[in-house]
């Protein structure tokens, strides 16, 4: 089944996007904000699978959205168990101990199928909407519909949208040879309400509540590093110091987003005299890393974005005295 349906993705991805036409930018958001209102607003339970190169792990979901309030329960089947439940707002990890708390806090960076922001208007700025022909995951109709960098300082995505409730099934991360480096897709599902009432229960005693995303980006703006390279439609959505396990100083972490993809940007002061520390690259499905040294400074760009564009962002770092 993994071969099939990596198979297809990749016929898909070299199909070719421009025989759709493009959809004007007004009726692209439209049609986004349905996805985003699908994956909150609809009842549905079932597994998914998330590939990364070889890599295939397996994940089960339930989510409800009943009288104005939703929750959902999201687990690993693979590797180390851990459970990740939300309600509304509030997002808690659970897990036999820290390491397992820790896999589930990791796994928050991607959320299938909730990858698009709560307000999408802005992605029509940086990527053109198309939708291709129809097809059919876990035994549900869809419809193909393309994100398509309108630079070639991101990645693709490829959205297949139940055409009932418009629920993404399954989502392609194409890069620019048009090969499928990440994929997350329904294996199983059923969409509806979640009778089970323990389906939202978790099964751990042992929690770690999630912040969401923020911090002050008006503290310490004077000596803020400047990014020279910065793809358009990225904007600042965190700028935090932090206390790192192995560093004898606070790291600088600085996260970027244009609503889809996003960067993060490490600055990590005396490291001079840990010399295998200073440079290197890391690639990994969609997500890159490339480090430098700035005198005794060490600059990591991390990102979902292409080689060159983590790469140009990582040399362009300026660090203010």
């Amino acid at each position: 089944m993994h071969r099939q349906v990596l198979a297809w993705t990749a016929w898909l991805a070299m199909a070719p996007a421009w025989a759709a036409s493009v959809l004007p930018d007004g009726e692209a958001q439209q049609l986004l904000k349905r996805y985003v209102g699908a994956v909150r607003q609809q009842s549905y339970a079932g597994v998914y699978l998330h590939q990364v190169g070889g890599s295939v792990e397996s994940y089960r979901l339930a989510h409800s959205h009943e009288g104005g309030i939703w929750r959902e329960k999201r687990e690993s089947l693979d590797g180390v168990r851990w459970e990740l439940i939300r309600q509304g707002n509030e997002l808690t990890a659970y897990g036999a101990d820290t390491h397992a708390l820790a896999e589930a806090k990791l796994s928050t960076q991607r959320m299938f199928p909730e990858l698009l922001p709560d307000n999408p208007a802005e992605l029509t700025t940086v990527y053109s909407v198309r939708q291709l022909e129809h097809d059919r995951v876990a035994g549900y109709d869809c419809n193909w519909t393309v994100l398509e960098p309108r630079d070639n300082a991101r990645y693709a995505y490829h959205f297949c949208i139940e055409d009932k409730t418009s629920l993404p099934l399954r989502i392609s991360v194409i890069n620019g040879r048009r090969e499928v480096i990440e994929q997350f897709t329904f294996s199983q599902l059923s969409i509806g309400p979640v009778r089970d009432k323990n389906a939202f229960r978790p099964t751990f005693d042992q929690q770690h509540p999630i912040m969401p995303a923020g911090g002050n980006l008006e503290d310490g703006r004077a000596d803020r590093p400047e990014i020279k390279v910065t793809p358009a439609g990225f904007r600042l959505l965190r700028d935090v110091r932090r206390t790192m396990s192995g560093r004898s100083q606070p790291v600088r972490h600085l996260v970027y987003s244009d609503g889809l993809a996003s960067f993060s940007v490490f600055i990590e002061p005396g490291v001079a005299a840990n010399r295998s520390r200073l440079a290197g690259y890391f690639a990994r499905g969609a997500l890159r890393a490339y480090s430098r040294p700035v005198g005794d400074t060490l600059v990591t760009v991390v990102g979902d974005l292409p080689d060159a564009t983590i790469q140009s962002i990582a040399n362009s770092v300026q660090l203010k005295p």
